[in-house]
């Protein structure tokens, strides 16, 4: 058998060599081209699986390492963690333990008054209110607090009794508003405890108990600061000295406001529409028109008005269609710019008056439209002195003309230059211009109510309910505790207001109380003449008097 397949392979390698010289050498190079293909392929398959082999090995190595780390290598970095976080674990469940013991002992001692469980709740105390009440005391706990275990256990055993209150009522953010919550809850209250017709009594007694004294005849006047939100305790000695009595306010202006003009309101009312008819303002400068109108906004409205014009249109203009500082002699003749498709029959106007003297400081301090030669040692001037005469080229141009003969009689007036929007007016002095301004308004043939400032002041409940019936308006009902509110700051506020000083009621209550001043910088030749041009009967109908000798 052997021998036999040495035979076959002998013959075998000489047919692949027979073949072969048959073929030639081409046919050779093309076998051995194949065989080398054959061979690289080999080649890449092993490399193939051994690479795969690596990866299995590399990746059950990652394993074994991870799970090695988990174990030990990784711990020396997290372990110190979970050790701290397993030792505060411990301290705050012995801190718990310890709280609950120390509050059940507080809760269980008598000795400790309700002042400091306060203390103590008002710490843990969360959202909402209940009311936690026994042996007379009461303290304010959170529902988070009363859900507490020994919380529970008094309230099981009948020491203690849980009442839940209402939520309190949102505080406003900003502090204004609440001051302004605190001052109307504290007069509410106390307009509760004292009956209107006995408040000022019980006001000036108030003020005694408070530590003030010098308050004989004063309260009325505490009453008026306590309408405008002004609180006693908010006062202090010196301002309390420096407020007039009542009888020197009656003294001054009378008994009783003067109204002007009252016999005119049915016919106002029977004429004009009262979904249609509303306030208007009027007055010179510096006689408290904006008082008027801030009055008039605070406590009154034409309901009919506003069902037709809604809430915001509550029938009060803080001028009347010509414009609040104009003649009497421009209405139907001129319109300002805001109001000149405004009907001016559909207003009543509502004139403001001042005492004239005071009338003239003010005029000194804001002089608005008004022109007038003058420097500030002197003014109010009426009359002109020389050195005037010398140094004001308008004063020049008047009496020192050397063609006038009759010079040395005449009278030095300073006469005033007046812009009314388009046109310009001259008047004499100050006080022809007071009194020809007034004596339109007072000799006018159609409805118009005149009042005076200083009513305004003291007499500004009545004044404004007058004014409001008047012009078929009625309270407004949305008033604090449906009270009369006084305006305690300035009336002049807001972009439509005029003047850089503000004068709040209290200093106008003072100021206007006693008159002093009102001749600061006049000359004796000023009052002369101030005595002579003031209108007297103007001056009778609204009760003013010319100042006596000796008054400053």
């Amino acid at each position: 058998m052997m021998m036999a397949e040495r035979k076959m392979r002998r013959s075998a390698s000489g047919t692949t060599a027979a073949i072969s010289n048959n073929y030639g050498s081409n046919n050779v190079a093309a076998v051995s081209e194949k065989s080398e293909k054959t061979a690289i392929s080999k080649s890449k398959i092993a490399a193939s699986r051994r690479r795969k082999r690596f990866h299995l090995t590399h990746s059950s190595s990652k394993v074994s390492t991870t799970t090695n780390n988990g174990a030990g290598g990784s711990s020396s970095s997290s372990y110190p963690l979970l050790l701290f976080v397993f030792a505060m674990t411990l301290v705050l469940a012995d801190f718990i333990y310890l709280y609950r013991l120390s509050s059940q002992a507080f809760m269980d001692d008598p000795k400790h008054t309700s002042t400091l469980k306060a203390t103590y709740l008002s710490r843990v105390a969360g959202s909402g209110t209940s009311s936690i009440g026994g042996g007379g005391n009461s303290t304010i706990l959170s529902p988070g607090v009363a859900k507490q275990q020994h919380l529970q256990q008094h309230i099981r055993e009948g020491h203690v009794r849980v009442q839940k209150l209402p939520p309190p009522p949102p505080l406003p953010d900003d502090h204004q508003a609440m001051e302004e919550m605190h001052h109307q809850h504290q007069m509410e209250a106390q307009q509760k405890l004292y009956p209107p017709n006995q408040l000022p009594d019980m006001l000036q007694h108030q003020a005694l108990d408070i530590g003030f004294h010098n308050l004989n005849d004063k309260g009325p006047i505490l009453d008026i600061l306590q309408q405008a939100g002004l609180l006693i305790q908010e006062l202090d000695q010196e301002t309390v000295d420096l407020l007039p009595t009542w009888s020197q306010v009656q003294q001054l202006y009378g008994t009783e406001p003067r109204i002007i003009g009252l016999e005119t309101c049915a016919a106002f009312r029977d004429s004009v529409d009262p979904r249609i008819r509303f306030f208007g303002v009027a007055g010179t400068f510096n006689s408290g028109t904006n008082l008027v109108a801030e009055l008039m906004s605070k406590n009154c409205q034409i309901t009919e008005r506003m069902e037709v014009f809604g809430n915001e249109s509550k029938g009060i203009r803080w001028q009347v269609p010509w414009g609040k500082h104009y003649p009497a002699s421009f209405r139907g003749q001129h319109g300002t710019r805001t109001d000149k498709d405004v009907p001016y029959q559909n207003s009543l106007p509502l004139v403001s008056i001042r005492e004239p003297y005071m009338w003239l400081q003010s005029m000194c301090r804001h002089h608005y439209e008004m022109r007038w030669p003058h420097d500030e040692s002197h003014c109010p001037n009426v009359i002109a002195t020389e050195e005037e005469i010398r140094d004001f080229p308008w004063l020049s141009s008047l009496y020192l003309d050397p063609h006038n003969k009759t010079r040395e009689r005449m009278e030095y007036l300073v006469p005033i230059n007046i812009k009314f929007q388009d046109r310009r007016i001259i008047y004499k002095s100050l006080p022809h211009f007071w009194s020809e301004w007034y004596q339109l308004y007072l000799d006018a043939d159609y409805p118009r109510i005149m009042v005076r400032f200083e009513d305004l002041l003291f007499y500004g409940k009545e004044v404004t309910e007058k004014l409001c019936e008047c012009g078929g308006g009625v309270p407004r009902p949305d008033r604090p505790n449906n009270s009369f509110v006084h305006i305690s700051e300035s009336a002049k506020l807001g972009t439509r207001a005029h003047g850089n000083q503000k004068t709040n009621l209290l200093g106008a209550i003072i100021k206007y109380g006693k008159l002093d001043h009102r001749l600061k910088n006049m000359t004796d030749s000023d009052i002369q003449a101030a005595r002579k041009y003031f209108d007297d009967e103007i001056m009778t109908i609204f009760g003013y008097h010319h100042p006596e000798a000796g008054d400053s």
